[in-house]
């Protein structure tokens, strides 16, 4: 890591709740509101901001563990602000504060947890993954499907 990384550091990310965040399954919407998953996305964002400055070259940030609770919500058209504030650092873990806001409240809060590991290696675990699960090379988007529609079940 590069120096300076100690706790008290900031990131935010900042959005309007479009259409595509809406909490929906399946295809349909069930609730025209910021879905959860669209509320991790964002507070993941703010701590993967926090981190990315300090990595050394070798290095890479990987996540690891989210706790959220989502406490308010959020309708399509609001303005999110999304806050990580680095609250430690335990041997290659880096543990996030993470809160969310809109205009009015406070929406959601938890921790947000990320290991910092040897690029390189990490690279080669990826390509020992996709090999031993056949999968395309790294960077190409998976088909989404749940285990109802994979092949053999």
């Amino acid at each position: 890591m590069k120096p300076g990384f100690v706790p008290g550091l900031r990131a935010e990310v900042e959005a309007t709740v479009d259409a595509g965040m809406q909490a929906a399954f399946d295809g349909r919407v069930i609730h025209p509101l910021y879905s959860t998953w669209s509320l991790v996305h964002h507070l993941e964002h703010a701590a993967r901001r926090v981190l990315e400055p300090y990595l050394e070259p070798h290095e890479e940030g990987v996540g690891y563990a989210v706790e959220v609770r989502h406490l308010a919500p959020t309708p399509v058209g609001a303005r999110v602000r999304a806050v990580a504030v680095l609250e430690a650092v335990e041997g290659n873990r880096v543990v996030c504060r993470v809160e969310a806001y809109n205009d009015l409240e406070k929406i959601a809060e938890g921790r947000q947890v990320q290991v910092v590991l040897d690029r390189a290696a990490f690279r080669r675990r990826i390509a020992e993954v996709q090999q031993r699960l056949g999968t395309a090379a790294a960077g190409t988007p998976g088909q989404g499907r749940t285990s109802r529609e994979a092949p053999g079940v």
